[in-house]
């Protein structure tokens, strides 16, 4: 049997963010571009296993990231991946994965990073110790703000790419509304808005809170969710007590999934103060469902701008009472806008576009032979 002359090493750590695992598992279980693959956690934590794979778990005696590439190269030299001039392509998948794997970038080994939108983009900003910019690693970005962000800090336009992840809509099922209101204690008559996860302080969910609180003196038929368990929802709740409004508020926990809540939900709000991570957001326009969303690149892109979403300014909670508000008074006009970016999310966040896309990403990181 001949060897295949390039192979693909998942890496992985404590630190992966959930919206990635989505993406590796269907890598992995879609064989992207062809290509033998493996993965290895690097560090602590809780190993995480995609469908069908075996995780190598790679130890460090400390977390410097000298040491943690050196523990690297060592399992890759176990699994006979230098071997027959193969080329080695090292998926860094969290900024934890990314530090260790940077070291090892070569010409036999080319590294490709996912850039988590929530995260410092400075802490992705590594250069090989070769120090030559062929060695580059190439890095993976969600949206165009993120590419900007990156290149700001120094990084080559030809070392980023922009790769969407992929919607799953088979998880989405309307007919589950009535259920997942009754499970939520809401009745069909409430208007419900969600607050799109992640739920933390650089994402807005304070003034949704406020927001509704405040649209709930014109509307009070008003019920905002709020999805998943953390110190932000915890703060969230000791708000709207304080406010006596703990009829307008509902916390849905970590069992009722995204797209259950969507199933859900009349509207959906989404309210950071910076660029964060749209992952939500994309979830919400795949669906149809009308947002409410902060004025910010990264989720003008996804929306289509004004075409797509009702826009409100960060730090406003007055603003996002207003367009929630109008979102209700004007059905029509709110659906048109869900309806215009549904139609766009179809093609930019398809599984096929997603595979075809990283695809082609392996074959240009490996299509200069070794030197």
């Amino acid at each position: 049997m001949r060897t295949p002359d390039r192979a693909v090493t998942h890496v992985i750590a404590g630190d992966l963010p959930a919206a990635c695992r989505a993406a590796l598992e269907t890598l992995c279980e879609n064989g992207a571009a062809a290509l033998p693959a493996r993965c290895f956690h690097v560090g602590p934590g809780r190993i995480w296993a995609p469908r069908g794979m075996k995780v190598v778990r790679v130890h460090a005696p400390l977390a410097w990231p000298w040491i943690g590439a050196r523990a690297l190269r060592g399992a890759l030299r176990r699994l006979d991946f230098a071997h027959a001039g193969q080329a080695v392509i090292l998926h860094a998948w969290t900024p934890d994965a990314a530090a260790w794997s940077v070291e090892l970038a070569g010409p036999a080994v080319k590294v490709l990073v996912e850039v988590d939108s929530t995260a410092d983009a400075a802490r992705y900003v590594r250069w090989p110790r070769s120090g030559r910019l062929a060695d580059m690693p190439t890095y993976v970005c969600r949206t165009s703000a993120t590419q900007q962000r990156l290149r700001r800090l120094g990084v080559p336009e030809a070392c980023t790419v922009l790769i969407r992840p992929h919607i799953d809509l088979r998880t989405f099922r309307p007919d589950r509304r009535r259920a997942v209101r009754a499970q939520l204690d809401l009745g069909p008559q409430d208007a419900v808005v969600l607050a799109l996860p992640p739920v933390a302080r650089q994402t807005g969910a304070l003034w949704a809170a406020w927001g509704a609180m405040l649209l709930e003196k014109i509307r009070p038929d008003v019920r905002l969710v709020i999805p998943g368990d953390g110190p932000e929802t915890l703060r969230l709740r000791r708000l709207v007590e304080a406010c006596r409004h703990e009829a307008v508020v509902r916390l849905a926990g970590a069992d009722v999934t995204l797209p259950d809540l969507l199933a859900a939900a009349d509207i959906a709000v989404y309210l950071p103060t910076g660029d964060a991570a749209t992952t939500g957001v994309a979830w919400a326009v795949a669906a149809g469902c009308p947002l409410v969303v902060s004025a910010l690149p990264s989720i003008l892109e996804t929306v289509d701008g004004e075409a797509g979403a009702r826009l409100c300014q960060p730090h406003s909670p007055a603003d996002a009472a207003r367009q929630m508000l109008r979102a209700f008074e004007d059905p029509r006009a709110t659906q048109a806008r869900a309806d215009h970016a549904r139609q766009r999310a179809a093609d930019m966040f398809s599984r096929e576009r997603m595979l075809a896309q990283y695809a082609n990403c392996y074959e240009k990181l490996t299509s200069i032979p070794p030197r």
